[in-house]
């Protein structure tokens, strides 16, 4: 892959808002309150994606309703380094090649890559108490279904595999692939939400729709290494 494209690889994430932060109540009468997710402020762009589905994508951005597929559990590789975020809450093991990333998402508490062969890899955790303090009910398939909506609505010809059930060092979690185009690129995004006793951690992985196969293993490595640090 090129430098240009690789350059524009780098900006994805930054074009779109991905949290739940400042969820309001439901407006709509006879309907459960459940939040309406927000985007956070974009690092290269003003544009705000909407919650509403698109026409362009072969799925619809509305949160799934299809059941999980069964379980499969994750432990921690025995190979890599750990990488601690910033603020000293959670970490992942970095394969050879792997290192501390900027600029891919202004709200990510963890951003690491290996751009030499187009791998990011990006955390946006959510406290629980934070949506208990607002009256905002959310569970791990809330979660997971309103951010992948959010991520469905920025992407062109988007299709969706999933979500299938893991658990992450003990913890559940719910992993959607998701692949489509958003800025003249084809990607491929493993979208994975892991509920902890206190927040939501949603972990967005991406390479390019042509290096998938060949980096999928490797992305699952990392993302199957996260874990809070006590």
């Amino acid at each position: 892959m090129n430098y240009l494209t690789t350059k524009k690889l780098i900006a994805v994430l930054a074009l779109i808002g991905l949290t739940l932060g400042g969820c309001s109540q439901s407006g709509e009468t006879g309907k459960t309150s459940s939040p309406a997710p927000t985007t956070s402020t974009p690092v290269a762009s003003n544009s705000t994606p909407s919650t509403t589905p698109s026409t362009e994508t072969s799925t619809s951005a509305t949160p799934s309703t299809t059941p999980p597929t069964e379980a499969t559990t994750s432990t921690t590789p025995a190979s890599g380094n750990a990488y601690v975020s910033e603020n000293g809450e959670i970490q992942v093991n970095l394969p050879s090649g792997w290192s501390k990333a900027t600029g891919l998402n202004a709200k990510a508490e963890l951003q690491v890559s290996n751009p030499s062969r187009d791998m990011y890899l990006i955390v946006l955790s959510e406290s629980k108490e934070d949506f208990e303090k607002a009256g905002q009910e959310v569970n791990l398939q809330k979660h997971s279904d309103i951010t992948k909506g959010i991520l469905l609505k920025s992407l062109k010809n988007a299709q969706t595999n999933g979500p299938k059930s893991l658990t992450v060092n003990g913890n559940p979690a719910l992993q959607d692939e998701i692949s489509g185009v958003t800025s003249n690129l084809k990607v491929v995004y493993l979208h994975t939400t892991v509920e902890t006793d206190d927040n939501y951690h949603q972990i967005l992985a991406y390479t390019s729709q042509d290096d998938f196969a060949k980096n999928r293993s490797e992305i699952e490595e990392v993302i199957n290494s996260f874990q809070e640090v006590e």
